[in-house]
């Protein structure tokens, strides 16, 4: 029911107007990555001084936000996207943002903006 409940939510349209599936599945990808990178962050302050196994915080993250990626696949399947080709596509988005992660992970500075003198 509460399925169904969602499934009409994203498909009706809003006050501003309606939104492309694909604009639909946009949006909620940017939320994915706000909730992945929001749920790294805090598992990172939860253990200071040591250093984070990247790949395992990644995979909790991405069970912190299946909420957010069980949105994406609804809206995909609703449009009758293939359901493999809905989670090949979903499954990439995920290597997608532990590479981002273990990229950060290796330089946290550069991404902050903040010079690394030892490169001068």
């Amino acid at each position: 029911m509460r399925q169904a409940i969602l499934a009409l939510a994203l498909l009706v349209p809003t006050a501003a107007g309606a939104q492309t599936p694909a604009e639909t599945v946009a949006k909620l990808n940017r939320e994915y990555g706000e909730c992945f990178y929001a749920s790294t962050a805090a598992q990172i302050q939860a253990i200071p001084g040591n250093k984070p196994d990247l790949n395992m915080m990644a995979e909790y993250a991405f069970q912190a936000c299946i909420s957010e990626e069980s949105a994406m696949r609804l809206v995909m399947l609703t449009n009758r996207m293939e359901p493999r080709s809905a989670d090949a596509a979903l499954l990439a988005n995920r290597l997608r943002l532990k590479r981002e992660l273990i990229e950060i992970g290796k330089d946290p500075a550069r991404f902050l903006g903040i010079p690394n003198p030892a490169k001068k």
